[in-house]
């Protein structure tokens, strides 16, 4: 019984997704257009829909209508010819649950078709999933087989690795450069598409709750008050935003500096980092200049406030974190404190950071990743 339905008009791009999701272990269906598609679905709902992209959005349109109609529990994601984080965010707000683009390998189908039937309580039954019990399924096996694992581990001094201090999540944004976390919710801001994204975090992948566009602004910088999202900007502005469906801006004003790259809310006070004069600013209610410090990074990308610490990311050749604790009148500076993501990934660069829910998040640019990183331990 299939449980993948591919509608795709072109004959090739029918064949290989169907081919895929035969690799994948999965039972799919391709059908050549889309009003036969629809029909199908109407008459026999799959449990996931594949939709190569259509030339009009009425297409969209119409296959959206049908499954709310008829099958409001199967999503749908879409295949690309390319790689086009623009279209692809927009087919994501037309309701398509995930895009792939070519080269889609196996894992790639089966883990976008999971994601998407997750998020409406379904699952997808693989090949393996239907073979009968086996002698090397037994449960006690397992456990033995884990314990045996452990030990190996624990005598090679690998159990550290094993216990990975970080997570690596892709992002269809093209150039991601901040990131905040609100609530339950972590946000990620692309300067190139003028867009601020909204994702849940649910395990190994994001969800996309909501997007909001900007066109007269590039956003390089995010933080989040109880009222108020605040952003900064490449054209060297913060702005003040009321924290409504679509943020709209209630205050504007120039940065101190003329590269703004970091914001921070301390629960009292904006603070915002400068990678051209290297400064941290303290700002008052009407996002003026109150105080300036010196900045330890060699270049700041990014600020998070954590248990009376600043926190730095330095964007600079080693990408590493510091810290300012204030005593006084003023901030004492304490670090580097490297990551431990740097020793895979030598030419990591860190566009953007914060801290949430006790762990380091970075955006990596160049990467078009987001980081979930275990703190580094400060000096007491």
């Amino acid at each position: 019984m299939r449980q993948v339905l591919i509608i795709a008009p072109t004959p090739s791009v029918r064949d290989y997704l169907v081919n895929v999701s035969q690799q994948a272990g999965i039972v799919a269906e391709g059908i050549e257009s889309y009003p036969a598609g629809i029909a199908q679905l109407e008459k026999d709902p799959p449990v996931l829909v594949v939709l190569e992209n259509p030339l009009k959005d009425e297409d969209i349109s119409k296959l959206t209508e049908s499954l709310r109609l008829h099958a409001p529990v199967t999503p749908f994601i879409v295949y690309l010819p390319e790689r086009n984080g623009e279209l692809a965010l927009r087919r994501m707000a037309q309701g398509a649950y995930d895009c792939l683009v070519p080269p889609v390998s196996a894992g790639d189908f089966l883990a976008a078709g999971k994601r998407a039937v997750s998020r409406v309580g379904r699952r997808l039954i693989t090949d393996k999933t239907l073979l009968p019990p086996a002698w090397w399924r037994r449960p006690s096996l397992y456990v033995y087989a884990f314990l045996a694992m452990m030990a190996v581990l624990l005598g090679t001094g690998l159990y550290q690795w094993f216990t990975s201090t970080y997570r690596v999540y892709r992002l269809s944004s093209e150039h991601p450069t901040a990131v905040c976390g609100v609530q339950n919710e972590v946000w990620v801001t692309d300067w190139f598409q003028q867009i601020l994204s909204r994702f849940r975090v649910k395990g190994g992948y994001l969800a996309l709750e909501d997007m909001v566009k900007w066109g007269d602004f590039q956003p390089v910088a995010v933080a989040a008050a109880p009222y108020y999202v605040y952003t900064a900007s490449a054209d060297g502005h913060i702005r003040r935003h009321r924290r409504d469906e679509n943020l709209p801006v209630v205050a504007s004003v120039s940065s101190p500096g003329s590269a703004p790259s970091g914001l921070t809310w301390d629960g009292k006070t904006l603070w915002s980092c400068d990678s051209d004069t290297k400064k941290v600013y303290e700002h008052d209610n009407q996002l003026g200049v109150k105080n300036s410090f010196e900045c330890p990074a060699q270049v700041p990308v990014g600020l998070a406030w954590h248990k009376d610490t600043l926190w730095i990311a330095d964007g600079g050749d080693l990408p590493v974190l510091w810290r300012m604790v204030y005593k006084g009148s003023g901030f004492s500076s304490d670090g580097p404190y490297p990551l431990t993501i740097a020793r895979k990934y030598k030419d990591l660069k860190i566009s953007g950071f914060t801290i949430w829910k006790g762990r380091a998040w970075l955006v990596n640019e160049t990467g078009r990743v987001l980081i979930q990183h275990k703190m580094p331990k400060g000096k007491n």
